[in-house]
This record gives structure tokens, C-alpha cells and sequence, in this order.
């Protein structure tokens, strides 16, 4: 569960770099949907299973992306944020994922698909910044 501070962090940070219309594919109990809504976002939301939150049920690595959908904004599953990173740099325009709550400095990683097909960039902000996995990164 992401706690809405994660979310809130993120929006002071990148509000402005951030589509009107998003995608949560692991919404989970709605934390990320319900504080991206009240911030005035137009928001999807998916999950592999119901967990209480009113949304579609399918798989996130199987499913087509929601018509006019502009960006992704999700905690995927431990262990497999490598395979979401993946699949969301073919068919988005930009890519927010919100780390494990334990890891508050993956909060600030805004990932951005540059103009090299399978690259992507962390854009760093302040005091919240940390350096790209780049491990993460020559793996896709």
C-alpha cells in the first residue's frame, strides 16, 4: 500500500511534468488514484485482483492500454518493476513509478522515455534525488 505522502511528495515535485490523464495498473486499495483525483487528474485504475478499490481486473503486463491515457503513475508488485518499466516506455510517453514505501528517495525518480528507442532518463529534483539504477537501465 502506498501511503498518500508518496504520492503527495511527487505532485509537489513534478506537477507540472505530470499528463492530465493517467493509468494506475496496480491500484491496489485506491491510495494513489483517490490523492491524483483530488489533485484534479482524469485517472484509470487496474489491478490483477480486487483489493476493496472500484477498478478494471486484469494484468497489467497482459492488458491494452485505457484509450487516451498519457501516463502511468503506480507502485508495481515487489520484484517486478523491471518488467512494468518495460512494458510502459513502448506505448506511454512518461513513466512515475512510486517506490516501496521504505525507499522514499525513489519517490523523486521521474523516468522519461528519451529519443533513443528502449532508453529512459531519471530526472533528478533536489534534495530528493538519487542516482539512476543503472543496472535497471542497461537491462531494457
Amino acid at each position: 500500500m502506498t501511503p498518500p505522502e508518496a504520492v503527495q511528495a511527487l505532485l509537489r515535485i513534478e506537477r507540472g511534468h505530470i499528463p492530465a490523464t493517467l493509468w494506475d495498473p496496480c491500484c491496489g486499495t485506491g491510495n494513489i488514484v483517490t490523492e491524483l483525483q483530488q489533485a484534479g487528474f482524469r485517472v484509470c485504475a487496474s489491478d490483477v485482483a480486487d483489493y476493496g478499490f472500484p477498478c478494471r481486473i486484469e494484468d497489467y503486463l497482459e492488458a491494452a492500454p485505457p484509450i487516451g491515457v498519457a501516463g502511468i503513475i503506480t507502485n508495481p508488485p515487489f520484484g517486478q518493476a523491471l518488467k512494468f518499466v518495460k512494458k510502459s516506455l513502448k506505448p506511454r510517453a512518461s513513466v512515475e513509478p512510486i517506490g516501496r514505501p521504505c525507499s522514499a528517495r525513489s519517490v523523486a525518480h521521474r523516468w522519461s522515455v528519451s529519443s533513443t528507442p528502449k532508453t529512459f532518463q531519471a530526472h533528478e529534483h533536489g534534495r530528493f534525488a538519487s542516482a539512476p539504477n543503472t543496472q535497471m537501465r542497461d537491462q531494457i
